[in-house]
């Protein structure tokens, strides 16, 4: 389980954003940060977000609609 009260940053376009666990995941089902930004927590090495294995489930579960209809697919990235 994250703590979800730790500083996590994301670099995206070469600006540096900081928010916590909960930011990263209401980034992700946004679509504002993608599996191929880096992400790290504290002064940690940056590392791809889809190498969190805690950001897996939501990369995963992202929603796309199409139409009148939500679609959830594990496959959508």
């Amino acid at each position: 389980m994250e703590n979800l009260n730790e500083v996590w940053q994301t670099s995206v376009n070469g600006q540096i954003y900081e928010t916590d666990f909960a930011g990263l995941v209401e980034w992700i089902a946004g679509g504002a940060l993608q599996p191929q930004d880096k992400v790290r927590k504290g002064n940690l090495r940056w590392i791809e977000a889809e190498k969190i294995p805690a950001l897996h489930r939501f990369f995963n579960a992202r929603e796309v609609e199409t139409g009148n209809q939500l679609v959830t697919s594990t496959n959508i990235q």
